[in-house]
């Protein structure tokens, strides 16, 4: 049997972790002098009204080693393990699984890199946890885990910048700053950072740019397969796949609020969505 293990970047719900068996290991987020295991500790709802009560920015921490090990070890050796993570361009979290990994020399371990984060991430994970429980082998999880890595797309915005920014995440979307003054930056997560897709005027041709874009791909395969993430203002998120709806035909595997991480470099007005194409 395989086992799916993950990270807390993945976004999933509580509900789809529980009914696939998906083992989550958390990032720390630290506020203040306070500290939260992402997913765990509280809600997306608490966090963002922390953030509205402090001017303090969030800073986040990867898993340890041997948090990695405790997961795996309460597993076994018998299953194989296959054991996701955001981009290692965004965090180290891949980097104590595979530490944690060459401490556990009897186990069957399988550390990878997805190279995308939240929507993306979770998209990957639910996939692949859906292909255990149908009963699916290593080999053809790795193939599958290959093949969605190469597919997934992901496009999201942000009112501001500041936190992608102060939180080292802002990557080759560098060159928007100072550029904000009623521009929405589109943005994506591309092989592994975020990067600079389009300044765009306005919240309404924002979102109608991102479903011109979902749309172009979606006229390229049979069937496309999307989730949706959202800040504390959930009205985008809402006019995103209302008018997704109207133009593409997809199946919606979930939507969910950005956890403490995700919220935490993106600000908690982000939102976006990630897809593929069958």
């Amino acid at each position: 049997m395989v086992k799916i293990v993950t990270d807390s970047t993945c976004d999933l719900t509580k509900e789809i972790v529980e009914r696939y068996g998906i083992e989550v290991v958390p990032l720390t987020v630290h506020l203040g002098n306070r500290a939260f295991r992402d997913f765990y500790d509280i809600t997306s709802l608490e966090f963002f009204q922390m953030l509205k009560e402090t001017d303090d920015f969030p800073t986040t921490s990867q898993p340890s080693v041997e948090e990695f090990i405790k997961t795996y070890t309460k597993i076994g050796d018998e299953d194989d393990i296959v054991s996701i993570h955001i981009s290692l361009d965004m965090s180290k979290t891949a980097q104590s699984a595979s530490t944690a990994q060459k401490q556990l020399p009897g186990y069957k371990i399988n550390v990878i890199d997805s190279r995308t984060v939240s929507v993306g991430l979770g998209i990957i994970v639910l996939e692949l946890a859906k292909a255990a429980k149908n009963g699916a082998d290593i080999k053809e999880i790795l193939s599958l885990t290959d093949e969605l890595k190469s597919k997934i797309k992901v496009y999201f915005s942000v009112d501001s910048l500041d936190y992608l920014q102060k939180g080292g995440r802002i990557g080759k979307a560098q060159g928007f700053l100072g550029t904000m003054l009623k521009i929405k930056p589109l943005l994506a997560v591309s092989d592994g950072f975020v990067s600079p897709v389009e300044r765009i005027r306005g919240s309404g041709r924002l979102i109608s740019r991102m479903v011109e874009l979902v749309k172009e791909d979606a006229q390229k395969g049979k069937n496309l397969k999307a989730a949706f993430i959202f800040g504390e203002n959930t009205l985008n998120s809402e006019e995103l796949i209302s008018q997704l709806k109207s133009e593409v035909q997809f199946e919606e595997l979930y939507r969910n609020y950005t956890g403490t991480v995700i919220t935490s470099h993106a600000g908690p007005t982000a939102f976006g969505l990630g897809y593929y194409l069958l």
